[in-house]
């Protein structure tokens, strides 16, 4: 069990209703905490209001439902997730005695335990459904705000099939303990997935996991340690990606 905090500045969006502006809020503690004390202003009331985590000038809400991101580029965060890349809802009934929102979590965690001397630059996720095909994993997705107990979300068509997580300084291994890396994935079953890691000096490794995976709302998956094994072959991807790549 691991407590998720609210950050000095974390900003969320709230709206009094279906297709009403979504009004920025600011936590005003000054240290990380349990519990935000969100300041803003709104523009009009309702009998319901409607919150959503992290808040980005580009929300709206629309016939019940908020559009939101996972972001297809997350940036690494040590023994943790990027705070920007895990987004949380909640909503206030009026009529509801307890005046505070009970946020919910909209995705869970992957975490890949990596040892090794190398330092990593980055780790690419991508999962695969029973038919082989890749699953929507990032990008653009949306929640349903009238649910009784759970969100659901789901994939739009700017939805991406895989997630990168950017370690822009590179992270250095150990070759004895597990270093990890946290990724955030919408809830799911991948009947199998990839993983492909680059490192500060361009080695590859490429790595299939064969058994289903699950990730679950608000809960941590955590992977068997790995021992980074540079794989035969090229690296076309190591001076950026393309649409296309020509291989004699």
């Amino acid at each position: 069990y691991r407590k998720t905090l609210w950050l000095p500045g974390d900003s969320v969006g709230i709206a009094s209703g279906y297709g009403k502006p979504v009004e920025k809020f600011v936590n005003t503690n000054t240290s990380a905490s349990e519990l935000a004390l969100l300041e803003g202003s709104i523009s009009s009331s309702g009998e319901s209001y409607y919150a959503i985590y992290p808040y980005h000038s580009s929300l709206k809400m629309e016939s019940g439902f908020f559009t939101f991101d996972i972001p297809a580029n997350q940036k690494y965060q040590k023994n943790s997730f990027a705070p920007d890349a895990a987004p949380m809802v909640a909503r206030l009934d009026t009529d509801n005695a307890n005046q505070s929102f009970y946020f919910k979590n909209l995705c869970g965690v992957l975490i890949i335990n990596l040892t090794g001397k190398e330092k990593v630059k980055s780790i690419t996720f991508t999962g695969r459904n029973e038919a082989g095909e890749n699953m929507k994993v990032s990008g653009k997705w949306s929640v349903d705000m009238t649910y009784t107990d759970a969100p659901i979300i789901t994939p739009t068509d700017s939805s991406s099939t895989s997630v990168t997580l950017q370690c822009e300084e590179g992270v250095q291994l150990d070759p004895v303990t597990p270093t990890p890396f946290y990724i955030v994935l919408p809830p799911a079953t991948y009947h199998t997935f990839s993983v492909s890691i680059i490192t500060e000096d361009d080695k590859f490794m490429y790595k299939e996991g064969t058994k289903p995976l699950i990730i679950r709302k608000a809960n941590i998956t955590s992977s068997s340690a790995l021992i980074f094994v540079e794989t035969a072959g090229i690296n076309l991807s190591a001076e950026g990606t393309a649409n296309s790549y020509i291989v004699p």
